[in-house]
């Protein structure tokens, strides 16, 4: 079966959906955020994680890309098909969001109004956070996101209101990417099977520094 690869906004859709699907199975029920935690794949990561990081780094490429089975689909099969599958898992993904613990400890997670609706990376049926801090100090931020869902400039807009409350400012140090597992969503494209998944996976640091 030839692999499917989603970005951007309809990327995002699936893994909700995805979410929802797992969510109704298996609900978050007595999982305590530590152990929703270690369930993530950005667990134990650290600075160096994906290698070390590049001050010229930017998001240029996904880790698959856009493929000409989805991109070639019509409006109406967008809208009416896929929209039938994941409005219900969308539903349901949103009902019981769930955020980093270290994002909500430095109050941040106003910033990522996506919060805990993807949770298709795991397969493990559990909540999940698109968006992490893999390290605080005053004077530094090192975030882990999903380029795929949270966007960059959201990232730098948390780590600018961390700073501006010390009077510092955010200034990018670098970052660096990884691409996650490829996953099989609920969504099914006749002849092709089930659409496949693959995340992309940043880590990034922000100094808080003195001045302008």
């Amino acid at each position: 079966m030839r692999k499917t690869v989603i970005s951007g906004l309809l990327f995002a859709c699936i893994f909700a959906g995805a979410a929802g699907a797992q969510q109704a199975s298996s609900p978050r029920g007595g999982l305590s955020d530590e152990d929703i935690l270690r369930r993530q794949p950005y667990y134990g990561l650290n600075e160096r994680s994906y290698g070390r990081l590049s001050p010229d780094y930017q998001l240029r490429t996904m880790c698959g890309g856009s493929d000409a089975a989805i991109s070639g689909l019509s409006r109406s099969i967008v809208d009416g098909t896929l929209g039938r599958v994941l409005r219900p898992m969308q539903k349901r993904a949103h009902e019981d969001r769930w955020y980093d613990p270290a994002i909500v400890r430095a109050d941040l997670q106003n910033h990522f109004p996506v919060g805990a609706a993807w949770t298709g990376h795991n397969g493990l049926g559990s909540q999940g956070s698109p968006v992490a801090l893999l390290d605080r100090t005053r004077d530094k931020l090192t975030f882990w996101y999903v380029a795929d869902v949270v966007k960059t400039d959201k990232v730098m807009a948390a780590a600018t209101e961390y700073c501006g409350r010390s009077g510092m400012t955010a200034r990018y140090l670098g970052g660096a990417q990884a691409c996650g597992q490829s996953h099989a969503t609920p969504v099914v494209i006749e002849g092709q099977g089930a659409v496949r998944i693959q995340a992309t996976y940043v880590i990034a640091s922000y100094a808080c520094a003195a001045g302008g």
